[in-house]
C-alpha cells in the first residue's frame, strides 16, 4: 500500500489503548461487579488512569459502557471482545484525544510501520530481528548467537530472514544515495 503524501495519520502506539486479552489476563472477567483501576501508558509515560467495572456483560469506563461479546472455543473456554460502536468485533480499542473509547478503524489510526519508507521498514525488520535475539540494532555488528534455548532451525530461519531485510534496506539505501549522486548540479 502506498503512502499517502499529505499529513501522516495518526499511529496506535501513539494513543491509548485498552487490550481485551491483558484485562482478561488481570481477572477482570472472573467475576461480576469486578471493579479494578487501569493505567494507560504511551511510550512509557502514563497517559490515563481510569476505574474500570465489570457487569458481567459490559465493562464501564470513563462513563462509557463498552459491550463484551463471548465466542465459545471449540475445546472449551470462551473468546472474549469488545464490540465497537461500527459494530466490529475488536481485541484492541483506542481512545484518541481523549474521545470515546473506538476501533482503530473508526478513527482512522495506522501502524508505525505503514508509514515507513520502504528501505526504513526493511531497516527496522533487521533490527527486530537482532534485538529478539538478544542483541543490538546496529546492523553492522556480528550477528547474535543461537540463544541456548532456540532450536537452530528457528534460529536458522531468522538469521536467513535477517539477511534478505538487511540486504533489501541497504540495496534501496544504495539506490537512494546513488539517485541523488545522479542530480543535476551534484558533485558525483
Amino acid at each position: 500500500m502506498a503512502r499517502s503524501r499529505g499529513r501522516p495519520r495518526e499511529i496506535v502506539e501513539c494513543v491509548p489503548s485498552i487490550d481485551i486479552g491483558a484485562l482478561r489476563r488481570a481477572g477482570i472477567f472472573a467475576i461480576p461487579e469486578k471493579k479494578a483501576l487501569r493505567a494507560w501508558t504511551v511510550d512509557a509515560d502514563i497517559v490515563d488512569l481510569a476505574p474500570i467495572v465489570w457487569d458481567g456483560r459490559r465493562l464501564a469506563l470513563r462513563n462509557q459502557f463498552i459491550e463484551i461479546e463471548r465466542e465459545p472455543c471449540p475445546f472449551g473456554g470462551e473468546r472474549y471482545y469488545f464490540s465497537c460502536y461500527c459494530h466490529r468485533r475488536v481485541t484492541k480499542l483506542y481512545s484518541a484525544n481523549d474521545g470515546p473509547w473506538r476501533c482503530r478503524h473508526c478513527y482512522g489510526l495506522t501502524y508505525r510501520t505503514c508509514q515507513e519508507a520502504p528501505r526504513d521498514r526493511y531497516r527496522s525488520k533487521a533490527q527486530r530481528i537482532r534485538e529478539s535475539l538478544g542483541g543490538g540494532p546496529n546492523l553492522l555488528d556480528d550477528f547474535p548467537p543461537r540463544p541456548r534455548s532456540m532450536h537452530r532451525k528457528r534460529y536458522e530461519g531468522l538469521k536467513a530472514r535477517h539477511s534478505e531485510a538487511a540486504n533489501r534496506a541497504t540495496t534501496l539505501l544504495a539506490s537512494l544515495v546513488f539517485g541523488l549522486n545522479k542530480r543535476p548540479g551534484s558533485s558525483g
